[in-house]
C-alpha cells in the first residue's frame, strides 16, 4: 500500500505545476493576427471617408466662388435698375423703396453666407508631430486602431464644418432667389 501511496503524491506534486503552467498561459494576452480582424477594412473605409469629407469641402468651395461670381455680375445689373441714392434719400418711402431695400438686404445676406462657405476654417489633420518612434514600433493591430480612430476625430470635425458650410450654402442660395423675385417685384412696380 505504501507503494500505491507514492504515486499518488506523485500525481498531486505534478497536477499543481500543470495548472500552475495553464494558469500563466491564460494570463498572457492572446497575441491577436490582423489578418484575423477587421481591422484593414475599417482603416479602408475611414481613409475612403476622410476623402469624402475633404472633397465636399473642395466642392462648396468651388460651387461658392461660382455663385459668388454670378452674384457680383447680378448686382452690377441690379444697381443700374435698382439705384440706392433714390431709395434712401427719398422723402416719400413707398412699397418700391420697401422692396429695393429687401434686394440689398438680400444680397448682404447672401455676401455673407458664401463668405461664410469660402472663408478658411481650421481644419484638424492628423498631427505629424505627435509620430514618434513609441507609436511605430507599436504591433501592426493596435498602431493601426490607434490610426483608425485618429481618423474618425479628424472626420468628425471635418463633418461639422462641412455642415456648416452646406447650411450657409443653402442660406446663400435661398435669400438670392428672393432677391432674385424682390428685383422683378421692384422692376415691375
Amino acid at each position: 500500500m505504501d507503494q500505491g501511496a507514492e504515486p499518488r503524491q506523485e500525481k498531486q506534486e505534478t497536477q499543481p505545476t500543470q495548472n500552475t503552467q495553464q494558469t500563466q498561459q491564460n494570463n498572457q494576452p492572446k497575441k491577436i493576427k490582423i489578418e484575423e480582424t477587421t481591422i484593414q477594412e475599417y482603416f479602408e473605409v475611414v481613409q475612403k471617408e476622410y476623402e469624402y469629407e475633404r472633397n465636399k469641402k473642395q466642392s462648396f468651395e468651388n460651387r461658392a466662388g461660382i455663385v459668388l461670381t454670378a452674384v457680383g455680375g447680378i448686382l452690377v445689373f441690379i444697381l443700374e435698375r435698382v439705384p440706392i441714392k433714390e431709395v434712401f434719400l427719398t422723402s416719400n418711402f413707398g412699397l418700391k423703396d420697401l422692396v429695393a431695400i429687401l434686394v440689398y438686404c438680400g444680397f448682404v445676406v447672401t455676401f455673407f453666407n458664401l463668405y461664410r462657405v469660402i472663408k478658411v476654417d481650421k481644419h484638424d489633420t492628423l498631427d505629424i508631430n505627435e509620430i514618434n518612434t513609441q507609436l511605430m514600433i507599436k504591433d501592426r493591430v493596435n498602431g493601426t486602431a490607434s490610426i483608425v480612430l485618429t481618423y474618425v476625430n479628424v472626420i468628425k470635425s471635418h463633418r461639422v464644418l462641412n455642415n456648416t458650410r452646406g447650411a450657409a450654402f443653402n442660406k446663400a442660395l435661398v435669400v438670392l432667389m428672393w432677391s432674385l423675385i424682390f428685383v422683378a417685384i421692384y422692376m415691375n412696380l
